[in-house]
């Protein structure tokens, strides 16, 4: 998976060049950069380094990604190189790099790269229950959520989900556990409900 960076950043890419042993890039190495499948070359901003820190065979790629250089958010990139030899051997088309931009890969795990948060949303998100209305009034739901202690969801948002009432809510002031009953203050709600769906929050 290649490494996503933001636009207009600078970046840096090691590389190295070898046979039998690493060897210096030689011949006035050029790298060209390709965006997605497109043949047409971004070749602005673009600085290789041969021998890097005098280090036989490592070799620095630093690329400016601006908008001004052809850089696009949302692109992948694969720098190769355009011209060099190692050992007077042509590395013509050889990959140097790949990168994209602003296209960070998903981290199904984590909330802005915290783990915490998206633990703490999933614990409340289990707290929620959903439900179907079979009639009532409007200061009342029948439902098919029984069971429950009879104080379980005094104090919390009963929200409906769809039909004439979907958005109105309503703060449960009692609950009748054996019919699944949910009441509310007088006309809470603008109609009697029916079958609507809702969420308790």
């Amino acid at each position: 998976m290649s490494e996503s960076f933001r636009l207009g950043a600078t970046l840096d890419f090691q590389f190295n060049t070898k046979r039998n042993g690493p060897k210096t890039l030689s011949g006035t190495p050029t790298i060209d950069v390709y965006e997605d499948n497109s043949t047409t070359q971004v070749q602005t901003g673009l600085t290789p380094t041969v021998d890097f820190d005098s280090v036989t065979g490592l070799n620095n790629l630093r690329i400016n990604a601006t908008a001004v250089n052809g850089y696009e958010a949302g692109k992948t990139y694969h720098a190769v190189l355009a011209a060099g030899t190692v050992d007077g051997i042509s590395v013509v088309g050889c990959l140097v790099a790949k990168f994209t931009i602003e296209r960070a890969a998903v981290n199904v795990v984590a909330i802005s790269d915290s783990s915490a948060v998206a633990d703490n949303l999933e614990a409340s998100l289990e707290t929620m229950i959903a439900g179907t209305a079979s009639g009532g009034t409007p200061a009342s739901v029948i439902s098919n959520i029984t069971g429950e202690g009879d104080l379980t969801f005094v104090g919390r948002a009963l929200i409906f989900r769809n039909g004439p009432l979907k958005y109105e809510a309503g703060i449960i002031t009692d609950y009748i556990s054996n019919t699944g009953t949910f009441v509310f203050g007088s006309n809470t709600f603008t109609q009697a409900p029916t079958t609507e769906t809702f969420v308790i929050v």
